[in-house]
């Protein structure tokens, strides 16, 4: 299958004749590649449709459009033979080759190469800088954003800790309650053993009161039995006297 491609973007002046000859070569295609006048890169093909789609893969190379040095295609063309606007072919398709238009020798040839291969690498050189600088700034940008969560944590963990100490402040100022509670009851137990103590004394003192009462009483009761005893003998003496007396007069009526 022969083709003739169009490639459309900042292709001239920027290596890419140089790659797509490399590619073909890799990929065993014939044919050649040249810069057309009006910028853009034309080549011509022959190989079959698998080749020719992996070969369009590789070199559809995207780049910084708003760069003047950055290899960009923007668009590939592919004419197919009987194509109208596939003209042009070569009457033999050999060895791929870069097209300069106009008799060149060889040593001129290989200066011309050797320069395309080297503005196509500093081009993929400064490309990946860029690319390199974008993933450096990516990477700056997450551990911005890593920071400033970070930050936000932080200052969570900051107003947490604020909750905590006023919490721990109510806690101190109930335990400071319940310390002056305790204080008060621990008054009210002191002053129930000093009403303890006066309510003992009062105890102590009736008893004794109490008991030296009784001992009195003892001794009054242990004077009238005396007494209630002496007088018992005397009534005992004076009935045995009237018992006397009566007999005596018992016997005097007799007589």
């Amino acid at each position: 299958m022969k083709v003739r491609l169009v490639i459309e973007g900042n292709v001239q002046g920027a290596g890419y004749r140089a790659m797509v000859k490399n590619v073909a070569r890799r990929l065993r295609i014939k044919g050649l590649v040249r810069n057309l006048d009006d910028g853009n890169v034309e080549g011509f093909c022959e190989c079959d449709e698998k080749t020719l789609n992996r070969f369009i893969k590789i070199i559809d190379r995207k780049g910084d459009p708003e760069q003047p040095f950055s290899l960009n295609v923007e668009k590939i063309n592919v004419y197919r033979e009987g194509d109208v606007n596939c003209v042009g072919l070569p009457e033999e398709f050999g060895l791929f080759e870069t097209d300069y238009r106009m008799e060149i020798d060889p040593v001129h040839k290989d200066s011309l190469e050797r320069s395309e291969i080297g503005i196509l690498v500093l081009s993929s050189m400064h490309q990946d800088l860029r690319e390199g600088q974008d993933d450096l700034k990516e990477g700056q940008n997450k551990m911005l954003e890593k920071q400033d969560k970070m930050i936000e944590k932080q200052d969570e963990t900051i107003a947490a800790i604020k909750g905590l100490d006023k919490k721990q402040d109510k806690m101190i100022e109930k335990q400071d309650t319940m310390i002056e509670k305790q204080d008060e009851t621990t008054a009210a137990i002191k002053g129930l053993d000093k009403k303890q103590d006066i309510t003992i004394d009062v105890l102590r003192d009736f008893r004794d009161s109490t008991k030296q009462s009784f001992t009195d009483m003892s001794d009054r009761y242990g004077s009238i039995q005396d007494e209630l005893v002496n007088t018992r003998k005397e009534l005992a003496k004076l009935v045995e006297h009237i018992g006397v007396l009566v007999e005596e007069h018992i016997k005097k009526k007799e007589k």
